[in-house]
C-alpha cells in the first residue's frame, strides 16, 4: 500500500494513527522528535510523513524547511492541538500537503492519507513559499472555513485576481484583507475603494486617475487607487454597484494589464492584485463554502 513516517513527541498519538493506518495495510515508521524524524525519512524514504507541529528539538515546520530543501518531493501532513488560522495558514504555504488538529479522526485521516498518496503519483505537490501571516483577522474552526483559509494560503503567495462572493455578514472584507496581509503583499499598499458611494464619472477619476484639464476643476495631475495600490493589492467593495461601462474599463486593466488616467494619452501598467466583493448569487459558478446558514465563494484566477 505504502509507508507512512509518523513523527510525534506523543507516544500514545503515534500508536493511535499507526494502528489506525496499519489496518488500511500501510507500513508504519515512527520518530519521536523532529531530528530523528529527519533521520528516519532520509533512511526509509516513506510515500507520505505524518508529522506534529509542536515538538521538541525541530519543530514541524523546520522538518518540512528541511525536506523541501532537500528536494525530497515527500507530502507532509501538519498535526497539532492548537487549531488556529496562522497556523494553518502558514502550515499550507510552508508546502504542507494538509492540517489537521487532534484529536484526530481515523476516517479524515485515511482520506487525507490516499489523497497524499495519489498526490505523489500525480506529482502534485504544493510547493508555496513561506512567508509569515501578519494578522490574525478572522475565527473559524469548521471544516468550510478550514478550507477557506487553506485556499487564502495559496492565493496569498501570487498576484492572482480574486472575486470574493458572499451572504451579508459572512465576512468579505475580512477575507480580502487576509489574503493581503497574509503573503506576498503584506508589506506593501492595502487601497479599499466603495464602489457604490461614488458616481461613475467620480469612480472612474477616483480609480484610474486624471490628468490637468480632463474636466471641470481638474487643475492638476491626480494618481487614481489602482496606481497607489502599487505593488499591493486594491479591493473593489460592491463591485456589483458598477455601471456596465465602467466595468468594460475594469475588464480591460484585468486583461491587458494597464490602465489610462481619465483624459491621459499614455498607459500605465498596472501591478496590483485585484480583490472584488459583491454578494453571492446562487447562480453564479465557483467553490462555495458555507459558513452556518450562510455561503462565501472565492473565485481565482479571475
Amino acid at each position: 500500500m505504502g509507508k507512512i513516517a509518523v513523527i510525534d513527541d506523543d507516544r500514545l498519538l503515534r500508536k493511535v494513527i499507526g494502528t489506525v493506518l496499519k489496518k488500511e495495510g500501510y507500513n508504519i515508521v515512527e520518530a519521536e522528535n523532529g531530528e530523528k524524524g529527519m533521520e528516519l525519512i532520509l533512511k526509509e524514504n516513506p510515500d507520505v510523513v505524518i508529522s506534529d507541529y509542536f515538538m521538541p528539538i525541530k519543530n514541524g515546520l523546520e522538518l518540512l524547511a528541511e525536506m523541501r530543501a532537500l528536494k525530497l518531493g515527500i507530502p507532509l501532513i501538519m498535526l497539532t492541538g492548537y487549531g488556529d488560522i496562522a497556523l494553518t495558514i502558514k502550515s499550507i504555504q510552508h508546502g504542507a500537503f494538509d492540517f489537521l488538529e487532534k484529536p484526530v479522526n481515523p476516517g479524515t485521516l485515511k482520506n487525507i492519507v490516499e489523497r497524499a498518496l495519489h498526490s505523489v503519483k500525480q506529482s502534485a505537490m504544493l510547493t508555496k513559499k513561506f512567508d509569515d501571516i501578519g494578522n490574525n483577522l478572522l475565527i473559524g474552526k469548521t471544516r468550510k472555513m478550514k478550507e477557506i483559509f487553506k485556499n487564502v494560503g495559496l492565493i496569498s503567495m501570487n498576484k492572482v485576481n480574486v472575486l470574493i462572493q458572499g451572504e451579508t455578514g459572512t465576512g468579505k472584507e475580512l477575507i480580502a484583507r487576509l489574503i493581503h496581509y497574509s503573503g506576498i503583499t503584506k508589506d506593501e499598499p492595502l487601497v479599499v475603494v466603495n464602489c457604490s458611494a461614488l458616481t461613475e464619472t467620480l469612480l472612474e477619476s477616483e480609480l484610474f486617475g486624471h490628468v490637468k484639464g480632463a474636466f471641470t476643476d481638474s487643475i492638476r495631475d491626480k494618481k487614481g487607487k489602482f496606481e497607489l495600490a502599487g505593488e499591493g493589492t486594491i479591493f473593489l467593495d460592491e463591485i456589483s454597484e458598477v455601471s456596465l461601462n465602467t466595468q468594460v474599463k475594469l475588464l480591460r486593466v484585468i486583461q491587458e494589464l494597464e490602465f489610462e488616467r481619465v483624459g491621459g494619452e499614455s498607459t500605465i501598467p498596472m501591478k496590483a492584485r485585484i480583490t472584488w466583493k459583491s454578494l453571492l448569487k446562487r447562480e453564479n459558478l465557483g467553490k462555495t463554502f458555507t459558513t452556518g446558514s450562510r455561503s462565501l465563494q472565492l473565485h481565482y484566477p479571475l
